[in-house]
C-alpha cells in the first residue's frame, strides 16, 4: 500500500520544477492584479478641459437668457421721443426756414433763376395725367397693301440680282459598293468601315471564295451589326464565279481552312467519306451527325460533289 502511495506521489527533477515554476507564475499573477486594482484611477486633463469650457458655455448663455434690469421710467420717455422724431426731410425743412432768417436786420431774398416756371399745375389725380396725354392724340397712317408695296424697294431690278446666275447643286447619287467586286479602299468609303473592317471583309471574301448573300458581310469578325445596317443600303452583290470545294476529294486541312468548318467537323466529314464512300448529293451529307442543317445549308453554294 505504501509502496503503491509513492509511485503515485513521486515526481522526477524536471516535474518538480515544472510545478515550481506553475507555481510562481501563478502567485505573480495574482500580485500584479492585486497592484493594479488598488492603483488609483487616472483622470485624462482633455477630458477636465472639456468639461469646464461646457460649463462655461452654458453659464454665459444663461447670462444672455436671462431678463434684463427694468429701466428708468424716463428713459423710456427718451426711447418713445426718439421713435416719434419727424423723418430727415422735416429737420431739412426747419434747417431751411432757419437759414431764411434775417441777418443783421435785412431779410433774405431769394436770387431767382432765368428759367421759365411752369405754367402748368401738378398732377392731383391719376385721371388728369390721362386728360393731358390725351389732349393731342397721334394716330399713325394707316397703309394699303398696294401702299405698303410700292414703297418696299424693288430688289429685282438691281444690277447685282441680274447679273446673279442660278447654279443649282448636282445632285449626288448614292454610293453603291459591290462586295464581290469591291476593294479594301472602297468599304472605306462606307461610313464606319475603317482600314480594319475593310481589310478583314476582303480576308473573309477570300477564305469563303466570293459572297453569295449580302448577309455574309454582318457575318465579319468584329463587325458591329449596327455598322451592318447602317452601310447595307448601300452594298449590292453581282453574280460572281464562288470557289467550289470538292467534298469528295478535299483533305482535312482544305475542309477545316474553310471558314463555316471546324477541324472537329472536318474529321468527320473524312470519317464517313471513308467508312461510306463518296458522297453524291447534300442529302448525303445530312446523314452526319454533327452537322447541322444551317450549317449545311450555308456550305451549299462551295461545295461540288464530282467523285473524280
Amino acid at each position: 500500500m505504501k509502496e503503491s502511495i509513492k509511485e503515485y506521489l513521486y515526481f522526477t527533477k524536471s516535474e518538480r520544477i515544472g510545478a515550481i515554476t506553475l507555481v510562481l507564475m501563478f502567485m505573480a499573477v495574482i500580485f500584479a492584479y492585486i497592484n493594479f486594482a488598488n492603483q488609483p484611477q487616472t483622470v485624462d486633463p482633455m477630458l477636465v478641459l472639456q468639461q469646464e469650457m461646457a460649463a462655461l458655455k452654458l453659464e454665459l448663455k444663461r447670462a444672455q437668457i436671462s431678463p434684463s434690469q427694468p429701466s428708468d421710467p424716463s428713459s423710456k420717455k427718451q426711447q418713445t421721443a426718439q421713435r416719434t422724431t419727424p423723418y430727415p426731410n422735416y429737420k431739412r425743412k426747419a434747417r431751411y426756414q432757419a437759414y431764411q432768417k434775417p441777418k443783421n436786420g435785412k431779410p433774405y431774398t431769394q436770387k431767382t433763376s432765368s428759367k421759365p416756371t411752369p405754367t402748368h399745375q401738378p398732377y392731383t389725380k391719376k385721371q388728369d395725367a390721362t386728360n393731358s396725354m390725351n389732349r393731342n392724340p397721334v394716330t399713325p397712317k394707316a397703309l394699303t397693301v398696294g401702299e405698303a408695296a410700292s414703297s418696299l424697294p424693288d430688289f429685282t431690278k438691281t444690277a447685282a440680282h441680274q447679273n446673279r446666275k442660278s447654279t443649282a447643286r448636282p445632285v449626288r447619287k448614292p454610293l453603291k459598293v459591290d462586295i464581290n467586286k469591291a476593294t479594301a479602299e472602297t468599304f472605306q468609303r462606307l461610313y464606319g468601315i475603317g482600314p480594319a473592317y475593310s481589310a478583314r471583309i476582303v480576308k473573309f471574301r477570300e477564305a469563303l471564295g466570293g459572297f453569295s448573300d449580302i448577309k455574309q458581310v454582318s457575318e465579319v469578325y468584329g463587325l458591329p451589326d449596327s455598322t451592318f445596317q447602317a452601310v447595307r443600303p448601300n452594298l449590292e452583290i453581282s453574280p460572281a464565279i464562288l470557289h467550289k470545294l470538292n467534298i469528295n476529294t478535299a483533305s482535312k486541312d482544305e475542309l477545316s481552312f474553310h471558314p463555316y468548318l471546324h477541324w472537329k467537323q472536318a474529321k468527320i466529314i473524312i470519317a464517313y467519306r471513308e467508312m461510306h464512300g463518296p458522297f453524291g448529293s447534300l442529302e448525303d451529307l445530312k446523314k452526319i451527325h454533327g452537322l447541322e442543317a444551317d450549317l449545311i445549308q450555308k456550305m451549299k453554294p462551295y461545295l461540288q460533289f464530282d467523285k473524280t
